[in-house]
């Protein structure tokens, strides 16, 4: 039996990667049939993205396929292992050892970072953008830290403040609207993004006034509610479920009202 490192979900595949080349692939997660991969190289991680299945290992390997069947071997243009890959609508993130960041489309790859103290052990995509996390050595001697990387197209990166602990983390993903974080000793850190917050603001000139969300998790229900007055009972307008562009109410009977009270409540 070879040790299996990566595994992921798309098109009604499973598909899992590990030692000495292995590529696994299951409809159901119960009877998994081994394919071909080209190389005899370990695997350390798959993603599924754009009708596209991503693997990537040791020594900038590279290997797609569209159907779980074939599989094609890539160059990437790197010779350092590749640890994490994650994929959205538009590009793939694959990152590794030497601080090494790609960005491509799964055949074309492109060096966008590197980094010769670091080592990005784990990716992800969520509402915010591409998180990295690794672990950076410190060039004076020092003990080495966390690392995080963020990223919203996948070409720009930004060194974020690490994680408030020395234990060290591994791996990242996103669920349910949060960033979450894991590593040694059973860790597991999880990083909201920004708060809910409501604004508002009158509507052109036919008297309504526009109610929008920003930040928050989603998918999220939350009910918008008013009332007149301090006193007043609250009343419902509406009930939203929370995504990436944020939820939107038009309160068209603002101009009714003297005054009114706004605010978002959870179910």
């Amino acid at each position: 039996m070879r040790d299996l490192h990566g595994v992921t979900y798309g098109n009604g595949m499973f598909v899992a990667v590990g030692e000495e080349g292995t590529i696994l692939t299951s409809p159901n997660g119960l009877a998994w049939t081994l394919r071909p991969s080209g190389t005899a190289y370990p695997l350390y991680d798959v993603a599924y993205a754009n009708g596209l299945y991503v693997v990537v290992g040791y020594y900038g390997t590279v290997i797609t396929s569209s159907d779980t069947v074939n599989w094609t071997v890539q160059f990437a243009d790197t010779t350092n292992a590749l640890l994490s890959v994650t994929g959205d609508s538009n590009v793939f993130v694959a990152a590794g050892e030497a601080g090494t960041i790609l960005t491509g489309d799964g055949t074309n790859w492109v060096t966008q970072f590197t980094d010769p103290l670091a080592a990005l052990s784990g990716t992800t995509f969520g509402s915010s953008g591409f998180l990295i996390v690794g672990r950076h050595g410190n060039p004076l001697g020092g003990a080495p830290g966390n690392l995080t990387l963020s990223s919203t197209n996948g070409v720009n990166w930004v060194q974020r403040n690490p994680p408030r602990t020395s234990t060290r983390l591994h791996a990242t993903a996103y669920l349910n609207g949060a960033y979450w974080l894991v590593g040694e000793n059973g860790i597991i850190l999880e990083s909201s993004g920004a708060p809910l917050r409501l604004v508002g603001q009158w509507h052109g000139t036919n008297g309504a006034f526009a109610l929008r969300s920003i930040g928050g998790k989603h998918p999220e229900i939350h009910r918008f509610q008013m009332r007149t007055n301090l006193s007043s009972n609250w009343i419902e307008l509406a009930t939203l479920t929370n995504g990436p562009g944020g939820m939107y109410f038009l309160d068209q009977q603002a101009h009714l009202r003297s005054s009114a009270i706004y605010r978002l409540v959870s179910p």
